[in-house]
């Protein structure tokens, strides 16, 4: 009768903490804005610097990245979205940067299903690229966090 108390209790303890939850790495986000009539959110994950180099070092400058940590970080947007002269049809679209020196690149590409950078880059599957210059923080950022500012009712 002991065993089988003693094994039962084994069994209980180890069920109880195999079922720990503990927080990604990377924790998930997901922001929504309304901008004008469309409704716009994003969903990403947020991975930390941890006292690493980020970019230039563990992403290199000038190399596709795919914004994020986890699966691909995603933008649904209910109406088009005007990017100065540059439109960018409703739908849901996987963002990827190429972080430079002065200026990154962002891509919009139809293809959100994949795990990361598509194996295979289609060219032909990008929605809308988009410039944008680099701009210095103030404040240290400890993990990626996405915004999305400067609304005006133009």
């Amino acid at each position: 009768m002991k065993k089988i108390f003693v094994i039962a209790s084994i069994f209980l303890i180890s069920n109880v903490f195999g079922q720990v939850i503990t927080p990604k790495a990377s924790p998930v986000a997901k922001i929504q804005q309304k901008v004008g009539l469309a409704d716009i959110q994003i969903e990403y994950s947020r991975p930390g610097a941890k006292g690493r180099v980020i970019f230039g070092d563990l992403i290199p400058f000038d190399a596709m990245w795919r914004l994020g940590a986890n699966e691909n970080t995603k933008i649904t947007c209910s109406d088009a979205l005007i990017f100065g002269k540059d439109t960018l049809k409703a739908g849901t679209y996987a963002i990827f940067a190429k972080p430079g020196k002065q200026n990154w690149e962002l891509y919009f590409y139809s293809d959100f299903s994949n795990w990361g950078l598509p194996e295979t880059w289609d060219a032909q599957k990008v929605a809308l690229q988009v410039n944008a210059p680099v701009l210095k923080i103030q404040d240290f950022q400890e993990n990626l966090e996405i915004n999305i500012d400067g609304i005006t009712n133009s």
